[in-house]
């Protein structure tokens, strides 16, 4: 997956939001997957995955409902910024 930035967490936390809360941590492990399996795709065939977007986080999240852009003192949103920066720590453990 390409380095991360705030504009990626901001959109995955955002598709986490408009998500059912039962959804949203399995989601947020959806998304990093997904833009891991994108940024490979991209490496190997030099374009963009087509449901997946190019490999970064933002890509992955591209193709699902966001919840309004909303600010970081919303207990919600900050609990969703969480929730994707516990599923690229868990990536981290597994692909160092």
């Amino acid at each position: 997956m390409r380095s991360v930035g705030y504009g990626d967490l901001r959109a995955a936390a955002r598709v986490l939001q408009a998500a059912p809360l039962v959804a949203r941590q399995d989601l947020a492990a959806q998304l990093v997957r997904e833009a891991h399996w994108a940024d490979k795709f991209g490496q190997r065939l030099s374009k963009p995955h087509p449901e997946w977007g190019g490999g970064t986080l933002s890509g992955a999240a591209a193709r699902f409902e966001r919840s309004a852009d909303t600010w970081i003192s919303d207990a919600t949103y900050r609990h969703c910024i969480s929730l994707v920066l516990q599923a690229l720590d868990c990536r981290d453990a597994f692909v160092g």
